[in-house]
Parts: C-alpha cells; structure tokens; sequence
C-alpha cells in the first residue's frame, strides 16, 4: 500500500491527477502481499519483472521513434497517439497470473504450483503472460 500511495503522491505532485483524488479500498478479494505464501511472492515478482521489461523496452522504441522523426526535422509536423492496450496489466491473469492467455480462452485454470516450475521461462518466446492481481 505504501508504493500506491507514494505513486499517487507524485502524481499529485506531477498535476497529472487532480490534487483531491482518493484511493479505493482495495477489493477483499484481493490478499495482501503480506498474506501470500513465499511461492506466490516469488511468481508475482518475477510477474512484475516481465510486465516492467516490456514497459522498458517499449519506452526505449519509443523514444527511437522519436529521435528518427527529430532527425528528419518532422516533430513539428508530427501527432504521436501511443495506446497501449488493457491500461497497463490485464484482468485475465486473475488471482495467480497466468503463463499464457490461451490456457484463459480454452477454460483452463492455471494455479500457483502449476506456475511456479515454469517461473524462470516467464515472458519468453512461448509464453504470452499476464499479471496476477496483488493487494497493495
């Protein structure tokens, strides 16, 4: 909960959420991080991992796009939309994360110990991940 509130601190800060935005109660279904077992903790950290190497490296595309229309000397003449989908994780990876999305449109359900073998092939080339939902 710490890192929520410090995020939306800054972003206050930043003014890119207004001054007086509250946070939601967390849903009860959601358990504390505190509350996972060390398997959980290690799956949704490596979960993490992955979603932040994805934002790391569309961040850096991004800004090679940027400089390739700077170097033309078209920024000017140019409107950049960038959508990235599902606002950020998305809520398919349910309580647990899931190793790929197709395990979700076939019906089947992925649990922890299922995951946890399969930990360090997370986000590679067979995969198609998403994040478990983590109290704050």
């Amino acid at each position: 909960m710490i890192f929520v509130k410090k995020t939306v601190a800054r972003q206050k800060e930043m003014g890119l959420i207004p001054a007086n935005t509250i946070l939601p109660p967390k849903p009860k279904d959601i358990k504390d991080w505190d509350a996972l077992s060390a398997d959980e903790q290690r799956l949704f950290i490596r979960q993490a991992e992955v979603f932040g190497g994805f934002l790391e490296q569309t961040d850096y595309e991004i800004g090679r796009l940027i400089a390739a229309i700077e170097e033309i000397g078209e920024m000017d003449n140019t409107l950049i939309f960038y959508i990235a989908g599902d606002n950020g994780t998305s809520a398919e990876g349910g309580f647990v994360g899931m190793y790929n999305e197709m395990t979700y449109f076939n019906n089947v359900t992925e649990k922890v110990e299922d995951l946890v073998p399969l930990i360090d092939k997370w986000g590679g080339p067979e995969t198609f991940p998403h994040m478990a939902l983590v109290g704050r």
